[in-house]
């Protein structure tokens, strides 16, 4: 099977390569606290997918990771679910 090369508009995550912004699909663009990204070892110019970002905090995100940020709105149908899931606090279904 051959893979579509990854336009540099797609925001391509620093640690695996998966796009964190297709063109064609579910996002993962996000914004988590300055305390979190910091944690996880991450520069203010990292793109990091929500796996690799948890890989690196070596946890799961939870819903009080991320900013106030109109961007991390959880009823927003462009974020993957492993995104919205993060977003939407336990049990909020």
């Amino acid at each position: 099977m051959r893979q579509r090369r990854l336009e540099r508009d797609e925001f391509p995550c620093h640690d695996c390569g998966a796009p964190t912004a297709p063109l064609d699909g579910p996002d993962e663009w996000y914004m988590v606290h300055d305390r979190v990204w910091r944690c996880a070892r991450a520069t203010e110019d990292s793109v990091l997918c929500v796996g690799c970002l948890e890989v690196r905090l070596d946890r799961r995100l939870l819903h009080t990771d991320f900013t106030a940020a109109v961007l991390n709105d959880p009823h927003d149908d462009q974020h993957s679910e492993r995104l919205l899931n993060r977003l939407r606090p336990a049990g909020s279904g």
